[in-house]
């Protein structure tokens, strides 16, 4: 940037040294008498008025098109307001998406917790089931009982001298384990029905998470094209607004603004007159995000 600022630099100086040359010349190689003096004092007495009215009429101009371009930026300032309050808005909504996760979470886990539990009880449960078979299996196998000296109804009573009274109560237990095991068949179904329905849950607020930060980047991303196509388009208007040298002069400074679709961008330039066939000019324009540009042209005419 610094080595363009010094070539426009020079093209300006260029111009204004060869501009002077050549009226230099042309005072010296011509010969003019009073009345010549006279009219030409007049022409440029008249000239000079008629510039001054030219330039005070583009200053009201100019201050008109900066009156509006700062309107154009309050307005710019305001649509940006609106934007974030709509980021900050969706940023929250993901907030509490992102809480509510981690509250299912927090439900599948404790529902997985409950489930390891209950497997926990129905082992425990087959393993006193395996005892109490094993139990139930020995007393079925001891040896039966006998009669008596006197008789099964004799002495020693029906069950005989060395006799063993068995109750079983094999029916009874088993009843019993197999309730237990029914209800915690039920709670381990009932338990693992909402933890599906949680990971269900989980997954919905997690796709619909993803879809509001997939929307909100595809809005933030429509919102930077259209306010980079708003500002180059302000930029180029701005500087295709600038006026130029005309003919009889040597140097022309300007300064102009544009808008478009919201976006406003301000410009200055200047432009040299080097000969009646050769203008150059060169021109800077800032808009509304602080985005610079430049542009410099050589004309010729025939």
């Amino acid at each position: 940037m610094k080595i363009f600022n010094k070539s426009v630099i020079s093209v300006f100086i260029f111009g204004v040294v060869a501009g002077s040359a050549m009226n230099i010349t042309n005072a010296a190689a011509a010969v003019w008498d009073d009345a010549s003096i006279t009219d030409i004092v007049n022409d440029h007495q008249d000239q000079i008025t008629q510039n001054r009215v030219d330039s005070i009429a583009r200053d009201l101009s100019t201050e008109n098109r900066l009156t509006q371009v700062d309107s154009d930026l309050q307005s710019t300032k305001l649509g940006v307001l609106v934007i974030e309050q709509a980021t900050n808005d969706a940023y929250q909504k993901a907030l509490l998406a992102g809480a509510l996760a981690d509250t299912a979470n927090q439900k599948s886990d404790a529902a997985l917790q409950g489930v390891m539990t209950n497997g926990t009880e129905i082992i425990n449960m087959e393993n006193v089931n395996k005892v109490q078979d094993n139990r139930l299996d020995s007393l079925e196998n001891a040896p039966k009982p006998t009669n008596g000296v006197d008789g099964k109804d004799g002495k020693d009573g029906k069950d005989g001298k060395d006799g063993v009274t068995t109750t079983v109560t094999h029916m009874q237990v088993d009843a019993v384990t197999q309730t237990k095991v029914a209800n915690n068949t039920q709670a381990v179904t009932a338990t693992a029905q909402d933890l599906l329905a949680t990971k269900q849950t989980l997954q919905a607020m997690n796709n619909n998470t993803n879809q509001q930060f997939k929307s909100l980047h595809d809005e933030v991303d429509n919102n930077k094209k259209q306010a980079n196509a708003g500002i180059s388009g302000a930029m180029a208007m701005a500087m295709a607004g600038l006026p130029q040298v005309q003919t009889n002069q040597h140097v022309m400074f300007s300064a102009g603004g544009a808008t478009y679709n919201s976006e406003s961008a301000l410009a200055v330039g200047a432009s040299v007159n080097f000969s009646s066939h050769v203008i150059a000019k060169v021109s800077f324009s800032d808009d509304t995000a602080n985005n610079m540009g430049a542009s410099v042209g050589v004309g010729m005419g025939f």
